[in-house]
């Protein structure tokens, strides 16, 4: 009976885990991507919902091992994006951008149903994938680097919403990077796609990303069952 309880244990210590990992890629939730130019492999993890985003500063890891054979930090980038129909004025939603630190973002409001499009076609496809981290050739019409990347033309343009172009991603070439995450409001004023109805370039947040062997929920899920093993051997002695 014993045994059986501790099994059970651990299998809801798995399942839960589990749960807390198999993200939809909703939206209002925070997408990282990082891709390699030379792998041409992308990796979108569901980092979970804006909302739970600090004021002040927030770090997330990237595992450049699973872009596969020639992924280096030299020609890796790393971007955040998000969008939440729900929110925003006249229900044309809210966009979110990552910047790079300290150089200031702009957003088109006549860019803002490309972007939504954009969106759409790749957290769609990341849906479908399963799981909160999933990778996918860059030259797949659905991944980021397609989308909102305009096949790789204007990288960090967010589907030509955000400018100067390139200012939505940063290189990991020094093991981490700091970026700027800004919400804007398309507005529905003058229909969409008029260009001085935007409001944004608000800050939320300061992102760090780093590169991380070991994935934090890994070492969780090692620590727990740990204890479990010392619980099972305290009841045998």
């Amino acid at each position: 009976m014993k045994k059986f309880v501790i099994l059970f244990a651990a299998a809801m210590l798995l399942l839960g885990m589990t749960g807390q990992a198999m993200a939809s890629f909703a939206q209002g939730d925070l997408i990282q991507v990082i891709y390699s130019g030379v792998s041409g492999q992308e990796t979108a993890t569901d980092e979970g919902s804006i909302a739970s985003l600090s004021t002040t500063h927030d770090t997330f890891f990237a595992n450049l091992a699973s872009l596969g054979a020639g992924a280096t930090l030299a020609n890796t980038s790393v971007a955040y994006f998000a969008w939440d129909q729900s929110l925003g004025t006249s229900g044309f939603g809210q966009v979110y951008t990552s910047g790079n630190l300290g150089t200031g973002q702009n957003g088109s409001n006549s860019a803002s149903a490309t972007f939504d499009n954009a969106y759409s076609i790749t957290t769609g496809a990341y849906a479908a994938a399963g799981g909160s981290a999933v990778t996918l050739a860059t030259n797949n019409p659905a991944s980021y680097v397609s989308t909102l990347d305009i096949n790789d033309t204007a990288p960090g343009a967010m589907a030509g919403f955000t400018s100067p172009a390139n200012t939505a991603e940063a290189s990991l070439a020094g093991g981490t990077a700091d970026q700027t995450f800004y919400y804007y409001d398309p507005h529905a004023s003058g229909g969409r796609g008029s260009s001085n109805t935007l409001t944004g370039a608000a800050q939320i947040a300061d992102i760090t990303t780093t590169t991380t062997p070991v994935p934090p929920s890994v070492l969780l899920m090692g620590s727990g069952l740990l204890g479990l093993i010392g619980i099972r051997r305290k009841h045998s002695a």
